[in-house]
């Protein structure tokens, strides 16, 4: 199955089937955790739109090392708050300074 369907040699083959005798559970976790990892970005990318950064997603999700998943899901949960929580703040600050304030009109008015 992996000679035809994967782009690795013979040997690369033999070593991933030897590795996944001995560590049968390994596949399953790393391909648990890039689920994980690939559901959270999704959740980031839908949260933030156009303001989601791919290289401050990584930072996050790499800063802490290895930590058990609901804790990785916590912590970017929390970074995907505080940015909408700034998005929204400079978003309130430009409207703000956009609207020119009733003493301002006052001055400008004759």
């Amino acid at each position: 199955f992996m000679k035809t369907n994967a782009p690795l040699s013979d040997e690369e083959i033999i070593n991933e089937i030897d590795r996944c005798i001995v560590m049968p559970g390994q596949a399953l976790a790393y391909k648990t955790g890039q689920r994980e990892i690939q559901s959270l970005r999704a959740q980031a990318q839908k949260a933030l739109g156009a303001n989601f950064n791919i290289r401050e997603f990584h930072y996050m999700v790499l800063k802490n090392g290895a930590i058990p998943l609901p804790q990785l899901r916590q912590i970017i949960e929390r970074w995907i708050s505080a940015k909408q929580e700034t998005f929204r703040q400079e978003a309130l600050k430009k409207q703000r300074e956009s609207k020119p304030s009733a003493e301002k009109k006052q001055k400008l008015s004759p």
